[in-house]
């Protein structure tokens, strides 16, 4: 799925959210993210979740000793990355996948 295609699903259902709300619906509660903890980021070792006054965020355990951190966005983005050797892409250090070439377009002035 393209981002693309995902900015239109999740604007489609926030659409639907809307459209029930005005109609003086109650919405289906939407069931909490669950992220599964990723590793740290300087020692490799458990992370745990917490929360700052900019957000959440996963912590080293170790700390004080460590003071790793993982922010919210790059844990999701760590959770959804393909498994290794997965569609010829090599993921690498945290599970990220090397940045895709971007697609220039020639505008002629």
């Amino acid at each position: 799925m393209t981002d693309y295609e995902e900015i239109l699903m999740r604007l489609g259902r926030i659409e639907a959210l809307l459209m029930q709300l005005m109609e003086g619906k109650t919405p289906a509660p939407v069931a909490p993210v669950e992220i599964p903890a990723p590793p740290c980021s300087k020692c490799g070792g458990a992370t745990s979740k917490r929360t700052s006054s900019r957000g959440p965020f996963f912590g080293c355990k170790k700390y004080p000793d460590c003071k790793g951190i993982v922010s919210w966005d790059d844990a999701v983005k760590i959770s959804q990355a393909a498994p290794a050797g997965s569609a010829g892409e090599q993921v690498e250090e945290f599970g990220f996948p090397p940045p895709p070439e971007p697609d220039y377009v020639n505008i002629p002035f």
